[in-house]
């Protein structure tokens, strides 16, 4: 284990930025108060398994937006003469974190004193915490230490910092701090599962289980993106960010009518490509939630093939928000998410109503009505259930009739959602005509 990490570790204090002031973030869903188990250490361990990485659900996983703090600090900085660190001087660190991770973090805490709304030092502040905890055999050592690093790592991503290198070593450390997490709930789980006194935790332990491994099986859909965009990419853009002037000028380009014009990261169509898939990544993290509510700002809606992604990048986290719900058995959160998709996707597809689809994030309009009939045929009741269904029929039909991808690529999934559909809607309205009969 690398010498002074649990020294590290406390010194790491958020936000690290003191001008940005901290704002409540409203929880994804209703939460009752944690019933932990009253001995000492054991109670101090359930609520570390509870403290999932979710916002409004742990005070913990508030991330600041380094740049808000950053725009006050502007002038000062202007005043004081402070020059921004350069290139040279970054890529040396990324380097030197590899190489020898506990004295670069060192170097780094120092930078920020001087940096401290520079995101590319959060990005290596966090691979040198991740790499120092690598050789260590303390468990709670370890899933402190990787939560700090994944913290640190977001406000990276938040902070204007979004590159394809950030972004591969945010999930990196992420998808390994879900694990250990993983396997610290099912060792408390394990603790407390013989003692009546314990039902209640371990109803709200289970449910954190749940979350918690819905969380982890986004992995291999996350990856398959970031490995895409590493063979679509230029080398040389591998390390360049994302930044929001980028992302607004390629919009503007596509919405002008000029996809084809060039930008820093190919075509304006070919940039918008590649924000929307990270974008898409983004969706499946919950911590990366503002994240995602900045890039949709960025997105006009005057332009029907924006507005329909900016619909299919929210739709994603919107179906994750119902999953997590559902872990935690909270059908009123459930049926609102449920009514918000109904509604955005309904929208979405009454602006490309006609005409022909071609791309992935179009279709996504009209399955997305599919996903959610099939998900709530328990939720929503009677004729309400069947408007669902009916809805969703619909979408298929169209999408069958206007699907013009190489392959027709969408027909066959349509097709199969189609009998599924027919299928829920019979039953239920079998269910229904019993019910009355009665």
């Amino acid at each position: 284990m690398a010498k002074g990490i649990s020294e590290t570790l406390d010194n790491l204090k958020f936000p690290l930025s003191k001008t940005a002031e901290k704002k409540v973030e409203k929880p994804v869903a209703k939460r009752e108060e944690i019933s932990a188990p009253s001995e000492p250490g054991r109670s101090d361990k359930f609520k570390e398994a509870m403290a999932i990485p979710i916002p409004g659900r742990d005070d913990f996983w508030y991330i600041e937006d380094i740049t808000e703090a950053a725009k006050n600090a502007g002038v000062i900085s202007k005043l004081l003469k402070k020059k921004d660190l350069t290139p040279e001087v970054i890529n040396n660190l990324k380097k030197e974190a590899v190489q020898s991770p506990g004295n670069t973090r060192t170097k780094i805490k120092r930078l920020m004193k001087n940096h401290p709304h520079n995101s590319e030092l959060y990005i290596l502040s966090a691979i040198c915490t991740n790499g120092m905890l690598l050789n260590s055999s303390n468990r709670d050592e370890v899933l402190r230490g990787l939560k700090f690093a994944v913290k640190e790592a977001a406000t990276a991503l938040l902070g204007n910092g979004i590159s394809l290198y950030n972004c591969e070593s945010f999930y990196k450390i992420y998808f390994v701090m879900l694990d250990r997490l993983k396997r610290h709930q099912s060792k408390i789980l394990a603790t407390i599962s013989d003692d009546p006194k314990y039902a209640g935790a371990r109803v709200q332990l289970n449910g954190a289980i749940k979350a918690t491994e819905f969380l982890y099986n986004e992995k291999s859909k996350v990856i398959n993106v970031i490995n895409h965009l590493k063979k679509k990419l230029k080398s040389s853009n591998y390390v360049a960010l994302f930044n929001p002037s980028d992302i607004r000028d390629a919009a503007f380009k596509i919405e002008q009518g000029n996809p084809k014009e060039p930008g820093k990261f190919g075509t304006a169509s070919e940039t918008m490509s590649y924000v929307y898939a990270l974008a898409l990544t983004f969706s499946r993290t919950p911590i990366l939630s503002r994240l995602v509510d900045k890039i949709l700002k960025l997105l006009p809606d005057k332009d029907i093939s924006l507005l329909v992604r900016k619909i299919s990048i929210n739709s994603i986290r919107r179906f994750g928000a119902f999953r997590l719900a559902s872990a935690d058995g909270d059908r009123d959160e459930m049926m609102k998410t449920a009514q918000a998709i109904i509604k955005e996707n309904s929208l979405g597809l009454s602006k490309i109503a006609g005409q022909a689809i071609y791309h992935s994030y179009e279709a996504d309009i009209f399955f997305n009505l599919a996903y959610i009939a099939e998900l709530t045929p328990s939720l929503f009741q009677g004729k309400e259930y069947v408007g669902v269904v009916d809805k969703a029929i619909k979408a298929m039909e169209a999408l069958v009739d206007k699907d013009m991808s190489k392959g027709h690529l969408f027909t066959e999934n349509a097709s199969s959602h189609l009998r599924r559909l027919t299928q829920f809607k019979d039953d239920k309205l079998a269910e229904s005509n019993k019910e009355s009969s009665k």
